[in-house]
């Protein structure tokens, strides 16, 4: 059992928070994950990867929109065009709102989610401790600052998700989430001149049509598995 705090409120997170005010909720969710995997294998990717840029504050807070007296997360330069798959999570708390009103938030629901994106995949399964509790504000100063970005240095990486409670082998052993999904061109541009010369298979890659739009697996040989190879 984890304790956190948003908004300075106390969160105490464990297993079976829900078991006796909303027990269907991890039923719910994974039929959800699961019907949106196998219409569109690249849906886990996408909603494991909402979970990382909500979880550094895991509190629901990258869901929330613009609005004429809000300014939500969405529009920060790290989620701009970035993170997709919010209607699917607005589908989800939609139908845990009819049968459990105003009980489970939108961030345990990201991170229940995320675990079954990759059990669907063919990865491991967890028990997922819950009881976040959502924020009310967002900060895009916050996102942009704190979030990682593809482009950052080893030493940034690890000061980042040092800022969060998690240790560098933390950080090696979640970035084992990159072997599913695409990555757009652009957005690993920087790496085609090497510190040992230009980097031969990254040109090909950028030879294809539409250069910088292309989309490239980040696992060339099962890019829909969640696996080691």
């Amino acid at each position: 059992m984890n304790e956190t705090c948003v908004d300075d409120v106390t969160m105490v997170l464990q297993i079976d928070s829900y078991k006796s005010s909303c027990p269907e909720v991890e039923s719910i969710v994974f039929s959800f994950v699961e019907n949106a995997v196998s219409q569109d294998s690249r849906m886990a990717a996408l909603l494991l990867r909402l979970h990382f840029h909500d979880c550094f504050g895991c509190d629901g807070s990258v869901l929330l929109d613009d609005t004429e007296d809000f300014v939500g997360e969405k529009t920060a330069p790290p989620n701009l065009n970035s993170p997709r798959g919010f209607e699917f999570i607005d589908a989800i708390k939609s139908e845990l709102e009819s049968v459990c009103p105003q009980t489970v938030s939108s961030a345990d629901i990201l991170a229940t989610v995320a675990r079954d994106s990759v059990v669907i995949s063919g990865g491991p399964s967890w028990e997922v401790e819950m009881g976040r509790k959502d924020r009310l504000g967002a900060s895009k100063e916050a996102t942009e600052n704190n979030i990682p970005g593809p482009n950052s240095t080893v030493p940034i990486l690890v000061a980042k998700f040092q800022n969060v409670g998690l240790s560098f082998n933390h950080m090696i052993v979640l970035s084992g989430a990159h072997t599913l999904g695409m990555a757009r061109c652009s957005t690993f541009a920087a790496r085609l001149q090497g510190s040992n010369g230009p980097d031969i298979s990254l040109q090909q890659l950028f030879s294809q049509t539409d250069g910088n739009s292309w989309l490239a697996q980040l696992d060339l040989v099962h890019p829909t598995t969640f696996d080691n190879q």
